[in-house]
């Protein structure tokens, strides 16, 4: 077949389709590229590190101010004189005559030695007294199966007379320990009093320092640069396209240690994503482990006292350092979340505005409006601030802070002037225009931040570095449910705690109901049942020393209730979800037949019970809840009532 210029295809219209395919190709990718910087958890990122790098900026500002630095230096000053005085010779001899030593010298070390071996002693005797105090216990159990066994009352006499003679020994102990004890807090209060003013210098002089510190290494870890060190810096790779290369915005992993979860077709272990959007949920105030940063929302109401000696309206001062002057406070040029926002960004100490008395206190929920809450409190005549402060103080810090959101002044709302500039400028000449009535001024604030900036409400209690419930070992779902591993809100299976909730969701974040995730997240009225999965008896939620808020106040209420009313007399609540699901406590008025069993293989007669036996009483142990084993158990101890009694 001779050549020729034609083609099986036309050429033309294959550039055409080339030409086509690659421009669909293009804004394909560069949709797939915006929709990837767009991500909903990207979004709260920025927002995230932009409130948190603000804040440190504002908070080292403060801590940069003459006031702060002459006070630190100050500090220094009594401190080192505080070191060098002479400690109160009376105090020192009661040390020596509780110790028993003569003190070498006065120097903290001997002291600190001086309790360390008090400490030592007291472990000691501690230590004797638990195991006498066990003995005690395991010879009234032993008198208490004699009388259940019906035995004669010789032998319950001999078994009265041991725990006579235990009793003896206990409190003989319990007395020296008492005394070792007393001895060791004397020793300690001794102490304290004796090193009290240096004690309090240290912390004031640390406390700063430390303060000064992390700002300082916040903000070079935290803020992204164009450029560092002579090259390109970080925030480049916040850029879209860029940002998918080893962008300092990351989804976040949690993995829990030995915490599964059931997928069905197998167990899988638990990770969760939930700090990929809420950055802040372990943050604390400097020197606390327990405080947190970024506190949940809430409306306070604050009285402001005006400066005894109004401040000069003079043209040549800025009003803004009028302001500074006159109250100690300064607003920032635009708010941490929206632009407009008239926010607080410095407070000098000791200032009327670091003293400015909180008289209302409310959280916000989360299906609530801060304006309609504002609204209510401006409207409630004659707020005296005493009732309602008493009703819903939620441990206000007192005065402004920083990061405060200016709402009212004197019960009138703050309006937008067109711009962040001059409505904060207004704002500015009002309060200084007061100032010269020398009357205090009510001002209401926004205070904290919302879902998902925010800290952890119970620092104490869960994700803090000092919690029980540390981030690193039980991450999040493990009692919040929910899908862990979603980076998106509709798919975090998070569930609205009102109908209000759940139409704003809807709108905002596209939630819906995911049926094919069923460990949906629980609502927030119902948050405190979690806690039963692993305190089944409720006994750990009690109010205690260590933490005296009782951890889940709702739960304990309704605990309480239930026996209170005497719910179980028609409704059985055994603890128990099916046969072996253990859900919560035991509510019954029946025995408790785990603790009756227990007895039973403690007892001495336990090994003379054939193999048959001693199984249903561990298999009653293990299942207290299945009736047929009880009855077997009670049928058996039943016989063994009759064979005693027959010899």
């Amino acid at each position: 077949m001779p050549a020729t210029d034609k083609t099986r295809y036309n050429i033309k219209l294959l550039h055409v389709i080339f030409a086509v395919s690659g421009l669909v190709l293009l804004i394909s990718t560069l949709w797939m590229l915006k929709a990837d910087h767009q991500r909903e958890w990207k979004q709260y990122q920025r927002k995230a590190r932009s409130i948190d790098l603000r804040m440190t900026d504002w908070r080292q500002l403060q801590q940069q101010t003459e006031a702060i630095s002459n006070a630190r230096q100050q500090i220094e000053k009594k401190l080192a004189a505080a070191q060098d005085v002479p400690k109160d010779k009376t105090l020192l001899a009661q040390f020596e005559e509780l110790s028993g030593k003569k003190l070498v010298s006065s120097s903290e070390a001997n002291l600190v030695a001086g309790i360390a071996a008090a400490k030592q002693d007291e472990a000691k005797l501690l230590g004797s007294l638990k195991f006498r105090r066990a003995d005690l216990d395991k010879a009234k159990a032993d008198l208490g199966l004699a009388v259940r066994d019906g035995l004669g009352q010789a032998q319950q006499n001999e078994l009265q007379s041991i725990i006579d003679g235990v009793q003896v020994d206990v409190d003989s102990q319990t007395k020296s320990y008492d005394e070792s004890k007393d001895k060791r807090q004397k020793l300690e209060s001794l102490f304290a009093d004796l090193m009290k003013d240096v004690r309090e210098l240290e912390k004031q002089r640390d406390d700063s320092r430390a303060e000064e510190e992390r700002l300082i290494a916040s903000i070079q870890d935290r803020q992204a640069k164009w450029f560092e060190g002579g090259w390109l810096g970080k925030r480049w790779l916040e850029l879209p396209i860029l940002d998918a290369f080893n962008s300092p915005l990351t989804i976040e992993n949690l993995w829990s240690e030995d915490l599964e979860q059931d997928y069905n077709h197998r167990m899988v272990r638990r990770f969760d994503r939930c700090t990929t959007c809420h950055q802040s949920m372990e943050k604390t105030m400097p020197g606390s482990a327990t405080e947190g940063v970024y506190l949940r929302q809430r409306v306070v109401q604050l009285r402001l006292s005006t400066p005894e000696i109004p401040p000069d309206r003079d043209p040549a001062v800025p009003v803004t350092r009028q302001l500074l002057d006159a109250y100690g406070i300064q607003l920032a040029e635009e708010g941490l979340l929206n632009r407009g926002e008239i926010t607080v960004q410095f407070v000098e100490p000791r200032t009327l505005g670091a003293k400015a008395e909180a008289l209302a206190d409310i959280p916000v929920g989360e299906d609530e409006l801060v304006e309609d809450i504002v609204k209510s409190v401006l409207e409630s005549p004659g707020l005296s601030g005493v009732d309602l402060f008493t009703q819903t103080h939620v441990d206000t810090r007192p005065g402004f802070q920083l990061g405060d959101v200016l709402l009212a002044i004197n019960d009138d709302p703050i309006e937008s002037r067109g711009s962040a500039t001059r409505t904060r400028q207004s704002v500015v000449l009002r309060l200084i225009d007061l100032a010269q009535k020398k009357k205090p001024i009510e001002i209401t604030v926004k205070r904290g931040l919302p879902h998902p900036f925010s800290s952890h409400p119970r620092l104490d209690l869960f994700v803090g570095s000092l919690s029980p419930h540390k981030m690193a070992q039980f991450a999040c779902t493990v009692c919040h449910e929910g899908q862990g591993s979603a980076t998106d809100f509709k798919w975090a299976s998070h569930t609205p705690d009102s109908l209000g909730d759940r139409s704003d969701w809807m709108k905002e974040h596209g939630w819906f109901d995911n049926h094919h995730w069923v460990y949906p997240m629980h609502p927030q009225r119902f948050m405190e049942s979690s806690c039963l999965k692993c305190h089944h008896n409720v006994t750990e939620l009690q109010p205690s020393v260590s933490h005296p808020e009782p951890p889940a106040p709702k739960l304990l209420k309704g605990y309480n209730l239930i026996r209170k009313y005497g719910c179980y007399g028609c409704h059985e609540i055994n603890g128990y979800e099916g046969p072996t699901k253990r859900i919560g406590p035991d509510m019954r008025l029946e025995p408790n037949f785990f603790a009756a069993a227990l007895a039973l293989k403690a007892d001495a007669g336990f090994e003379n019970l054939s193999s048959e036996e001693q199984g249903l009483i561990e298999h009653l142990i293990d299942h207290p809840e299945e009736d047929a084993v009880r009855r077997r158990v009670s049928d058996l101890l039943t016989r063994d009532e009759n064979r005693e009694a027959d010899a």
